[in-house]
């Protein structure tokens, strides 16, 4: 499934001569087969030649002729799509064929009509994934940013918090410590007062008691 004839015209090691099975590095998976491959095959199976699509041609159809120009062809790749995906400007081509004559080939080339609206595709043929992920990343980014920032934010307004509170706790020390001191003073304030009243009231008996023992 896949799989490409060897084309030693895109990859010169690729000769289908030398090459039975090769990596296939232009659609970064499965392999590029070679003239026995193929002739096994058609022994096996007792055909004629081995006629493929899924590959596109410029011209919509390309003879392998890998047995020479005089030799009928072993394998035959078809392309019906012109102008694949909008982009490739290519020829399409079908294969006519009668069972009385296999081996008389016509083929029929067309190209792209000029009323069909042509597929959007994207810049020079990316698939959507490697075209997406630059975007994706940077969304990734800016949402663990986003989150971060909130992270701080939180972290900023809890610190905050904890040192109005350790301000409000200092505070209500202070005016704790005030208070008691103030209450201090008014309870020394009040025994002077006390204190003095006593005075007073010894001076008042005390002058009453000279003024009385005079009288006498």
């Amino acid at each position: 499934m896949w799989s490409d004839p060897c084309n030693p015209e895109e990859e010169k090691q690729n000769d289908p001569a030398v090459v039975d099975w090769a990596p296939n590095r232009a659609r970064d998976c499965s392999y590029h087969f070679g003239i026995h491959p193929v002739k096994a095959l058609l022994r096996r199976e007792k055909l004629l030649s081995v006629i493929r699509a899924h590959e596109v041609k410029l011209e919509g159809y390309e003879m392998h002729l890998w047995e020479g120009a005089d030799q009928f062809p072993l394998v035959i790749t078809v392309f019906s799509a012109p102008n694949y995906q909008g982009a490739y400007n290519n020829r399409a081509a079908i294969l006519l064929c009668s069972k009385d004559e296999p081996e008389a080939l016509e083929v029929r080339q067309f190209d792209e009509s000029k009323d069909i609206i042509k597929p959007y595709s994207l810049p020079n043929n990316m698939d959507v994934f490697s075209w997406s992920a630059p975007f994706l990343c940077e969304c990734v980014s800016q949402m663990f940013y986003s989150m971060l920032s909130q992270h701080n934010e939180i972290y900023d307004r809890e610190e905050e918090k904890d040192k109005l509170d350790e301000q409000e706790v200092v505070t209500a020390e202070i005016n704790n410590l005030l208070k008691r001191r103030m209450s201090t003073m008014m309870e020394k304030k009040s025994k002077i007062q006390v204190l003095r009243h006593k005075i007073r009231f010894v001076g008042r008996m005390a002058r009453i008691w000279t003024v009385e023992k005079k009288n006498r």
